[in-house]
């Protein structure tokens, strides 16, 4: 049984959360993120990956968890399905 990136991800999350600080790299849902929230703070771009979703790190600012949450939500709610008659 292999292991996915992702998983791999979630699994060091707080070492890569230390390095995204000190280098200010952005997590990969920062385009989506500053599209949405125009007046973003520089210090959200690093939690905003999709590992870190479901992340119950105190230090994640709240705004951020709900955003990523409501993001998980949009993409992956069920469409509803159209009958053409």
């Amino acid at each position: 049984m292999g292991i996915t990136a992702r998983k791999f991800a979630r699994g060091i999350r707080t070492i890569i959360i230390k390095v995204a600080k000190h280098d200010e790299i952005e997590g990969n849902l920062s385009k989506n993120y500053k599209l949405e929230n125009p007046n973003f703070d520089q210090q959200d771009l690093v939690w905003v990956s999709d590992f870190q979703t479901f992340s119950e790190d105190p230090a994640m600012p709240e705004h951020v968890k709900t955003w990523l949450l409501e993001n998980y939500r949009r993409r992956f709610r069920p469409t509803s399905k159209v009958t053409i008659k």
